[in-house]
This record gives structure tokens, C-alpha cells and sequence, in this order.
């Protein structure tokens, strides 16, 4: 699905990269839900579990954001970690947030279910085509689990 896309890889990533990319995990770690999933941005976690309300759960990059705004920490121009690309509606949250740039895990990706794919490559295209760059990282040997099968990532 990525390889496709204008997305880099990380050869070598950043100790800044790599404690990004791990506390999203911490956060999706923390998920109650059968997928896991987290996002980290400006020493902010949100994870899909954080706020469930009867219209369903904002999805874990929205809510990183939002816990963002609600301390008062600004993410222009900062790095959003996750281990999945935005579906459309966090990557236009992300995008009106200001984010420079979103790093997604490589395990993650692959291990994407297929009813998911247009979504991820719908949101992938959207951050591309309005300029945040787009990176994926190797897996760093940690796990969450998609759909109860346990992914590392």
C-alpha cells in the first residue's frame, strides 16, 4: 500500500523518533478496544479508548489532538507518531491542526485489514497532497493487537 505513495522511510531513526513512535504504542497498549490504537504529538497521548460516547469513539490521532488543545499546546509544524496513517477525518484534523509531519510504523501498515485500505490511502493522500510529510519507521519490537491478533510494531 505505501510503497506506492510519496512516503519515506526512516533508514535510521532519531532517538526523537523512536520515544515518539513508542509512546503512541504506550497509548494504543492502553486501548480497551479489539484494534489497538495510539498517537503522540507535543508530550500528548490519545489512545481509541479515551472518550467513548454514544456516537462511537473519536479515533486516537483526533484525540491526541484534542488533549493538545485542552492544555494549550500549539502543533503547528510539530510530528504526530502513530502506528497507522490517518483515516479521512483525522488526517483533516491533522492537517487543520497545522502538523508538519506524521510517522507511521511499517508494522502497523502492513498488518492493515483490507476493509481498512481505501480509508488509510484516502487519509494518506489527503496529508500528502496539503504537505505534511509522510514517513514510516521499521517495526521497534513492541506489539498491539489489530482485531485480536497480536501485530509487532
Amino acid at each position: 500500500m505505501i510503497e506506492a505513495m510519496n512516503i519515506t522511510n526512516i533508514e535510521t531513526p532519531m532517538y526523537d523518533d523512536v520515544f515518539g513512535m513508542t509512546q503512541a504504542i504506550y497509548a494504543a497498549q492502553e486501548s480497551d478496544h479489539r484494534t489497538q490504537v495510539g498517537a503522540y504529538i507535543s508530550g500528548i497521548q490519545g489512545s481509541n479508548s479515551t472518550c467513548k460516547t454514544s456516537g462511537g469513539r473519536p479515533h486516537a490521532e483526533t484525540t491526541a489532538l484534542l488533549n493538545c488543545a485542552r492544555v494549550g499546546i500549539s502543533t503547528r509544524g510539530e510530528t504526530l507518531y502513530a502506528p497507522w496513517a490517518a483515516c479521512p477525518d483525522c488526517a483533516q484534523s491533522i492537517i487543520t491542526a497545522g502538523v508538519a509531519r506524521v510517522v507511521v510504523n511499517r508494522g502497523a501498515m502492513d498488518a492493515t485489514p483490507e476493509d481498512w485500505r481505501p480509508q488509510v490511502e484516502n487519509g494518506l493522500n489527503m496529508l500528502i497532497d496539503a504537505g505534511v510529510s509522510v514517513e514510516v519507521m521499521q517495526p521497534i519490537g513492541m506489539y498491539i493487537n489489530i482485531r485480536g491478533q497480536k501485530v509487532e510494531v
